[in-house]
């Protein structure tokens, strides 16, 4: 298992690194995501430094299956959410069916929340509007300056750097930038399966670390 597990990670470095150029030139995937999947992919997996890198606090099958009393067993006062899989199918107007109820009720708990999304502010303002959440546009996830934005404005309303927890569907993103700035991270996963060849892309390369069900029938 062991060997099947450094012989797929090194098909993946191959992968990526052969896609590089024409990522580049298509501008299909930022030279910013693949030289930091790259640079990741060299760190030796012996040291553990990449599972470490990967590894969330916890893992649930989406953002209703938190409750108030998960949040207070691993002591959570603020949420950095994601917002395309995570409150929202990728580029949907709406959010998933729940979510909104699932806002209000942690809004009733007393946890501050903000959303902090890749995505431009054309994308990410109307519907952070329209369920009355702060948010963070163009985070720059796994950069940390995103997270330390959004872990900033979580701290000026009195919670604590470590009671903060970013919530998000991606490995490569959501849960190495909580890693990198020292935060805790619940791994969700997405509600739907996206048909896009990047995310898909993506998503194989997180299988190498994590098995994954993207099926949406996963268990809490």
């Amino acid at each position: 298992m062991k060997s099947h597990r450094l012989s797929e990670r090194k098909s993946l470095r191959r992968l990526v690194n052969a896609n590089l150029s024409k990522n580049r030139r298509r501008g299909v995937i930022s030279p910013r995501l693949t030289y930091t999947l790259q640079s990741l992919f060299r760190q030796s997996p012996r040291k553990g430094m990449v599972i470490k890198m990967f590894k969330p606090t916890l893992r649930l099958k989406n953002v209703l299956s938190i409750d108030k009393k998960l949040l207070y067993k691993i002591k959570v006062r603020g949420l950095i959410l994601d917002l395309d899989n995570t409150l929202s199918m990728d580029g949907s107007p709406a959010a998933e069916i729940g979510v909104t109820e699932w806002l209000d009720e942690m809004r009733r708990l007393g946890i501050k929340l903000i959303i902090l999304s890749n995505n431009t502010a054309r994308r990410v303002s109307p519907l952070a509007s329209e369920l009355g959440v702060d948010y963070i546009s163009f985070g720059c996830k796994p950069l940390p300056f995103g997270v330390r934005k959004a872990a900033k404005k979580l701290q000026n309303a009195d919670v604590p750097r470590a009671q903060i927890a970013i919530v998000g569907d991606q490995i490569f993103t959501d849960i190495a930038g909580a890693n990198l700035y020292g935060i805790k991270s619940i791994l969700v996963e997405p509600f739907h399966m996206e048909g896009n060849w990047t995310f898909r892309l993506r998503r194989k390369l997180e299988s190498a670390f994590f098995s994954r069900d993207f099926t949406g029938k996963g268990s809490p």
